[in-house]
């Protein structure tokens, strides 16, 4: 065969064809016209028009067919069908009355015509090879009567059935002096073209080719400025020719789907329903093979690199690795896949659900047994949408453990779901029920709570024990501490001995129930952490030492060597789906032991993780933990704007007991800011309850928070009996530790309101005894406490204590200076000792009414004094001057003096300066 070259663009030839002609389409209609005058001429020609599907083969062909018709030649015309090609002789009878419909003389073909009943027999039959033989003899006949000569054209006759292919290749032999042009188009490549056309065709110099390319990025813009105009094709050229790959049919497509685009449209073009359809029309194009392949690379996506093309749709090896590569060259996939959404959307119409559920189905077996990664398979067993097979059941729970560690929450929920419709044994059953509340807890821990009546764990069983965990971990959060207890004991019970990893999930679990209710607490001292715990270096280790840790914490008080624990978790421990517990625990502590700034960094470090977890549930522990530290760092709006955000996350009802925790934080910061407490008393106790909730220290904080309210309302009697009640039921728990329920300050307060000054330095003292050295906030606060209950005399070395505890937190926010200096000595000039100055007793200790005298003593000209301090106080928490003065039973007018002096002394203009300066102690201020 030759490849003829192609002659330049002559004014002979019209220059203007139909719109989607582009220079180089015209290019090649030229060529066709210089082939066709070479066989008027009298030397026959055949021409091969190659090119991938929707190159625009079809639309070349009519060009040239409707141009060369003005030569007075004779035209006849066939197309191949996929369907059609196992049809004897079926392009030959089209060809034949296309002839017949143009004037041509029916009766020499009448053979043909009578006898098609024959084109289903066997094509070696006598009878179809007479007809043939008497076809072509009229056929030639034909082109010798023709005086301008004989055009046959068959657009895709790689689909064409032999024998008419072998009818023109006699043909042509015959007529190879006469005026006969033949034209055949192919979809593919030339050596595509070669082979299912070729070798049926006389070789010799009258054979030639025309290859369509995809086109260029220039003509791709050309096509578009006919279609939308010149500003709306700049703009939308580059990436159509992206999304098109040069594919003429798919171009047309997007020029549909942009239609009316304007100057100032979109970037990016619109895809959608016209490019949908011309992906489609070039698959059925294509054929049955190709279209099959499509579907094959829809629905197996990334998990095709796993499979044989053709393995899941039944395509032989070498049909298929054709119709790769005519998707690929027809700009349709590229690198294996589609270049766009709507193009595999595309492939996958008229496809029934229940093919579809079929060909997924096969997919996950066939991926199953090439070994394919788990999620491949699984991908597949849901798009199948029916009852996973046995085999299944394994993947899918595995493929959920692998989306809870990489945050894919809805797709653990998927698979979990698909896999408990699937009837496996009870063993299985209790595995996957017990993993699906373990992601539903993610999401919200009341659904998860349905799933535990299901997840009765097999005590000896090592996977059950670690499934145990999770919902040991779902009956603690919602106050059932007896079912948790029977589930653990039936564990313990067992008579095998545990694993390491198994043995250290149970003692885990053991002392997470102890630190939830600590009235199951054994006498058994635990660790606080270390290599001297069970399963040491096992996965669940963490879990172990976590609950170790704040064991000891909550029963002998914060330490260093806490400290040093909870920061050794967090390093070794980072943030992952099992590991949330312990980071939890770790940050906790850290704020139990003041180490405040430590652990808003690592709260902010891990904030974005957690955001990003999918988790609800993880991101209301990580807020309300945000909120309490907020709230002992005096951040008040911060405090409640962080415990409010915790409770929204997920519903209220989802907290369980863990609820008290943000709601004791949002009721001490409204209390501190002076926030009418009936009012948010009212609103955050209102429940519901798990009956359980006191018996936890989330419900002692509660308590505490209310008595606190209570406090700073002025209801004394109220609240001294709430903060005993509270201190009565910690140290029946065993958790009377200050660092967490700072009461007998908070009673000492209540005591000095009422006039009783020795009780109230009692318990101050008693709290200062059992506060460790590693906790300054509460230790300044108990300081301040108990020098309001001593003699003038000792409060300024009360308060220089004080002071030295919040400078060794390392953080300024705790350390407001006006409002120690209120009543901190000044320094002792060089000389003889001057005279202690007298200060007046504080408000609370006086035994009567709270009162101020307006000529209070001042000490120097910065200092506030004691009545300054307490009108500046409450201006700081909100209110106004009539409050002020009703609160403090003096004047408005002693009200606004008073502010006038601390405005000056602490270089203030309003009272939100005043509040960043004096933030409102609310653990335990005077």
């Amino acid at each position: 065969m030759t490849t003829t070259k192609v002659a330049p663009l002559r004014s002979s030839v019209p220059s203007a064809g139909p719109p989607y002609l582009s220079h180089e389409r015209r290019t090649q209609l030229n060529t066709l016209h210089d082939l066709f005058a070479d066989s008027m001429a009298g030397h026959s020609r055949i021409c091969f028009v190659s090119g991938p599907l929707g190159s625009g083969k079809t639309e070349l062909l009519r060009a040239f067919a409707a141009q060369a018709a003005a030569t007075g030649a004779l035209h006849v015309e066939a197309t191949g069908s996929h369907s059609e090609r196992r049809l004897p002789l079926g392009i030959l009878e089209q060809l034949i009355r296309s002839g017949i419909r143009s004037g041509v003389d029916p009766e020499p073909f009448d053979d043909l015509l009578r006898n098609t009943h024959l084109l289903s027999g066997d094509p070696v039959h006598s009878d179809v090879a007479r007809v043939l033989h008497r076809t072509c003899l009229a056929l030639g006949e034909l082109v010798e009567g023709a005086e301008n000569g004989l055009i046959v054209s068959v657009d895709d006759a790689d689909f064409a059935d032999a024998e008419s292919i072998r009818c023109l290749s006699l043909l042509a032999r015959r007529m190879h002096g006469g005026r006969l042009f033949i034209v055949l188009s192919a979809s593919g490549d030339h050596a595509a073209a070669e082979s299912l056309l070729a070798e049926k065709m006389p070789s010799g110099s009258f054979q030639h080719r025309v290859h369509l390319p995809p086109l260029a990025l220039q003509d791709t813009e050309s096509f578009l400025a006919q279609q939308l105009g010149p500003e709306a094709a700049r703009r939308l050229a580059p990436e159509c020719h992206e999304l098109s790959g040069g594919n003429p049919c798919l171009l047309n497509g997007l020029a549909e789907d942009n239609r009316g685009a304007d100057e100032n449209g979109p970037a990016r073009p619109a895809v959608g329903t016209g490019y949908r359809q011309a992906v489609l029309s070039c698959l059925h194009h294509g054929g049955e093979e190709t279209l099959a392949i499509a579907r094959e690379v829809a629905l197996l996506g990334s998990s095709a690199d796993h499979l044989r093309p053709g393995a899941l749709t039944g395509v032989g090896s070498r049909a298929a690795r054709r119709a790769v590569t005519l998707l690929e060259s027809s700009g349709i996939l590229v690198d294996g896949d589609f270049r766009h959404p709507q193009a595999r959307a595309a492939a996958l119409l008229g496809l029934s659900s229940v093919n579809c559920a079929h060909l997924h189905s096969r997919a996950a077996d066939l991926l199953f047994r090439m070994g394919a990664p788990i999620m491949s398979v699984a991908h597949h067993l849901l798009a199948a949408e029916r009852p996973a097979p046995r085999f299944g059941v394994p993947v899918l729970q595995q493929a959920a453990e692998m989306a809870l560690a990489e945050h894919r929450v809805s797709l653990a929920l998927d698979c979990l779901r698909l896999a408990l419709r699937t009837e496996t044994g009870r063993r299985q059953d209790a595995l996957t029920s017990s993993l699906l509340a373990r992601a539903e807890w993610r999401t919200d821990p009341a659904v998860a709570l349905r799933r535990v009546p299901t997840t009765s764990p097999d005590a000896r069983g090592g996977t059950a024990a670690h499934q145990n965990a999770y919902t040991m971990r779902t009956l603690l959060w919602f106050g059932k501490a007896s079912a948790a207890t029977e589930a653990l004991e039936a564990l313990e019970a067992a008579g095998t001995p545990h694993a390491p990893n198994t043995a250290a999930q149970i003692a885990a679990s053991r002392m997470w129930l102890e630190i939830c209710y600590p009235e199951t607490r054994e006498a058994t001292a635990r660790p606080a952490g270390g290599e001297d715990c069970p399963g040491y270096g096992t996965s669940a280790s963490g879990h172990l030492h976590a609950a170790a840790l704040l064991t000891s914490a909550l029963r002998e008080g914060p330490g260093p060597r806490l400290v040093e624990l909870a920061e050794s978790l967090l390093l070794r421990y980072r943030f992952s789906e099992g590991n949330f517990g312990i980071v939890l625990a770790g940050l906790t502590t850290l704020v139990l032991c003041d180490r405040l700034l430590d652990a808003e960094r690592w709260t902010a470090e891990l904030g974005p993780e957690i955001e990003a977890a999918n988790s609800p549930t993880w991101l209301a522990q990580l807020t309300a933990l945000r909120a309490e530290i907020s709230l002992r760092r005096n951040q008040l709006p911060s405090a409640v704007q962080q415990a409010r955000r915790a409770l929204t996350i997920i519903p209220y009802d989802s907290w369980g007991v863990v609820v008290g925790l943000p709601l004791s934080t949002l009721i001490q910061a409204h209390a501190a800011l002076g926030t009418d407490h009936e009012e948010i008393l009212a609103e955050c106790l209102k429940g519901p309850w798990p009956d359980t909730i006191c018996q936890t220290p989330a419900g002692l904080l509660v308590l505490y928070a209310r008595a606190r309210a209570h406090l700073m309302a002025g209801h004394q009697n109220v609240a001294l009996d709430g903060f005993r009640t509270v201190g009565q039921m910690a140290v029946q728990a065993g958790i009377d530790i200050p660092a967490l329920l700072p009461w007998r300050g908070d009673a000492a307060r209540a005591l000095l309101s009422l006039g009783q000054v020795a009780e109230a330095r009692e318990l101050a003292a008693a709290q200062l005894a059992r506060c460790a050295p590693g906790q300054p906030r509460v230790r300044a606060q108990t300081l301040r406490v108990l020098a309001m209950a001593s003699p003038p005399l000792e409060r300024p070395r009360l308060l220089e204590q004080a002071l030295t505890a919040l400078r060794s937190a390392g953080d300024p926010r705790q350390l407001p200076h006006p409002l120690y200096g209120a009543i901190r000595p000044a320094p002792a000039p060089q000389g003889p000792p001057a005279p202690v100055h007298k200060r007046p007793a504080p408000p609370e200790a006086s035994g009567g009414q709270r009162t101020i005298a307006a000529d209070e003593e001042q000490q120097d000209g910065t200092t506030l004094s004691q009545a300054e301090l307490r009108v500046a106080e409450l201006a700081a928490r909100g209110y106004s001057n009539r409050q002020i003065a009703g609160r403090l039973f003096v004047t408005i007018s002693t009200v606004e003096q008073h502010l006038t002096r601390v405005y000056r002394k602490l270089q203030v203009k309003r009272r939100t300066e005043l509040a960043q300066l004096l933030p409102v102690d609310t653990a335990g201020s005077s």
